[in-house]
């Protein structure tokens, strides 16, 4: 099926952009992420980082859940590249972990929102490390990283071994409640982020980057984007019979449409 839609896309000359599409090549779409697979354009995302296409020529770029795995100079330089390649007023679409979402039901004391994120398959990792609870499953989505001893997951190398951890910052219990009590979004995943990095067995970051809808609104508005619309509901309505996953992760994303001004 890649080679198909590899030899279609070559004489269909797409006007859409996925950023981050994983492995899976769409029809009628230039895919980029940094994996080596037929039909999607490999791109290491990095401050440095350059979309392979021509400037002004791209009608819609795409992103799913991908921006929360980068840091801030990445991100910057994606949205520019991003504003380089579409057409004036042209559409930037984004979907991101809804933030939001997360933290009001952290502090409504939900204690079912964080099943099915998947952090079921890595908690093993956790004991004797930080406690599994609901706390700590909300840092992980906010910011989680693995060390070397636990592989890559991503290429499904994972040891389960004693040493293996793949999970939060490992913060004092109390100072993390005082964190998420009182602070941003930003500020929450700052400081994460540089406790994570205090270890010294580092080696991989998952997600390292969040934002409230308010926070991402005025990143967007910094590179030249007007965000048109943020209303779940009515993106998916608009994007269902173009955007093959938009409906993907529907109930805990955020979703975003700007234009390139």
């Amino acid at each position: 099926m890649s080679n198909l839609i590899t030899l279609v896309n070559k004489y269909h000359e797409p006007k859409s952009v996925n950023i981050g599409s994983g492995p899976r090549p769409w029809f009628g779409w230039h895919c980029f992420d940094q994996v080596v697979t037929q039909g999607v354009h490999y791109c290491e995302f990095s401050e440095k980082c350059s979309l392979n296409l021509e400037s002004e020529t791209m009608e819609l770029v795409y992103s799913s859940h991908c921006f929360e795995h980068l840091e801030d100079n990445t991100i910057s330089n994606l949205l520019s590249e991003a504003h380089r390649i579409l057409k004036k007023n042209k559409t930037l679409l984004i979907k991101l972990p809804d933030y939001d979402w997360f933290m009001q039901n952290y502090k409504n004391k939900n204690q079912t929102f964080m099943n099915g994120m998947g952090i079921d398959k890595v908690v093993w990792s956790w004991e004797g490390k930080v406690p599994d609870d609901i706390l700590n499953r909300l840092s992980f989505m906010i910011c989680g990283y693995w060390n070397y001893s636990y592989g890559d997951p991503y290429k499904k190398e994972v040891n389960r071994v004693p040493e293996a951890y793949c999970g939060p910052a490992k913060f004092d219990q109390t100072e993390l409640k005082e964190l998420f009590e009182s602070s941003s979004i930003r500020k929450i995943v700052k400081t994460l982020r540089a406790k994570a990095s205090e270890d010294n067995q580092l080696k991989a970051f998952n997600h390292q980057n969040a934002w409230s809808l308010k926070e991402f609104s005025q990143v967007l508005n910094e590179h030249n984007f007007e965000v048109l619309n943020t209303d779940r509901d009515s993106i998916i309505k608009q994007f269902e019979n173009l955007v093959p996953d938009i409906r993907t992760h529907d109930y805990y994303s955020m979703y975003l449409t700007a234009q390139k001004i």
